[in-house]
């Protein structure tokens, strides 16, 4: 007799979330081998960050300067503030700190001096000058020298200023914060912007995978363990993911807790948001790496719907509960029977189904 499956109807849009309920009891027959004891499961492939992007200062927007979906460069310019009185302000501090008639001035006047002040000493061994007029004149060498400080100090300060004023015309181009794509631009040239957003980025490389797991499997998932993905729109092919994060508090109603793993996409040819199953590995990311593979037991191409339909029929009959009717991908048009880790697993499906009178095949993916 052919061990009941629990499948649930095809749809287009939730193709994974169908395989992933298959993949569980399915799986389960294959650890009874012992060769994977965590069960695959649920899961969703997200960016790695989302980031709404916004203006330092409040303004008005002048340009955006990016498009929705386009790639992007840490650092690169994605859009423009009006900063024309920033501008102006760069020019005004750029003018005065180029002033240094200042410094000539004092340096003028400390030259003078000092010839003074030597002179003055001479004459005073001499005791042709007052001694009250020495001091006068060592006075106003002080002074002068102060002076030439105070020029010099300003002229720094002014250098500060036009620095300044270069920073805050700055802050009216908006950079990119790190390399990614733009989900979305949500203002437009002319409107202002406070506090809002003006565009949202999303970083692709690398990719974090959210992972559902039992709470009974806490002690088996370990940090760096490797992992298989299968997308929903590439269940044909399995992607290489390694343990990232284990939340320590699981969620009491579910019994079960969360697992991100981080899934390298340096090409961008996975997009996120998509619904995913895991497999986790017993091995981890340091360990040799596991070429893994799984085999899909299908049924023949049915001739039209007619067919199908009472191919159906018959499967229920013999026990498989909602057989999975494949639309998509290279096993299009197929029923999807089983999907196993093990060879000798998904023979032995094959082989009770044959049994049975039905027309089966062995599929392998990797």
């Amino acid at each position: 007799m052919v061990s009941k499956l629990k499948f649930h109807s095809w749809s287009s849009n939730t193709a994974l979330f169908v395989v992933s309920l298959l993949l569980q009891p399915t799986l389960a027959q294959a650890n009874t081998t012992g060769s994977d004891h965590v069960p695959a499961v649920d899961c969703v492939i997200n960016p790695n960050r989302v980031a709404d992007v916004s203006s330092p200062i409040p303004g008005v927007v002048d340009q955006v300067l990016v498009q929705r979906s386009e790639q992007v460069r840490k650092g690169q310019p994605i859009a423009q503030m009006n900063a024309d009185v920033e501008r102006a302000n760069v020019e005004l501090a750029r003018y005065r700190a180029a002033i240094a008639s200042e410094l000539e001035l004092g340096k003028i006047n400390v030259e003078f001096d000092s010839s003074r002040m030597e002179r003055s000493k001479s004459l005073s061994q001499r005791q042709a000058i007052a001694v009250e007029l020495v001091d006068e004149v060592e006075r106003d060498f002080r002074l002068s020298r102060q002076r030439l400080v105070q020029a010099q100090e300003l002229a720094r300060v002014r250098q500060l200023e036009l620095e300044r004023a270069i920073e805050q015309l700055n802050q009216k181009t908006i950079k990119a914060p790190f390399d990614g794509f733009v989900i979305d631009t949500l203002k437009q040239p002319g409107e202002r912007v406070e506090e809002d957003a003006i565009l949202r980025m999303a970083e692709l490389n690398p990719l974090v995978v959210e992972a559902i797991v039992p709470m009974e499997y806490f002690r088996d998932i370990k940090p760096k363990m490797r992992a298989k993905i299968v997308p929903e729109t590439l269940v044909d092919q399995q992607l290489d993911a390694v343990v990232s994060i284990i939340d320590r508090v699981g969620d009491t109603a579910s019994n079960t807790f969360g697992v991100r793993l981080q899934l390298d996409n340096p090409d961008y040819r996975i997009p996120a948001g998509l619904k995913c199953t895991v497999k986790f590995l017993q091995t981890t990311a340091a360990s040799t790496p596991v070429q893994g593979n799984y085999y899909l037991v299908t049924t023949e191409q049915a001739e039209s719907h007619e067919k199908t339909r009472a191919l159906i029929t018959r499967l229920r009959a013999a026990g498989v509960a909602d057989p999975l009717t494949m639309d998509r991908g290279p096993n299009g048009g197929t029923i999807l029977l089983g999907l196993f880790n093990s060879l000798g697993n998904a023979e032995r499906q094959r082989m009770q189904l044959e049994k049975q009178g039905f027309q089966v095949s062995l599929n392998k993916g990797v």
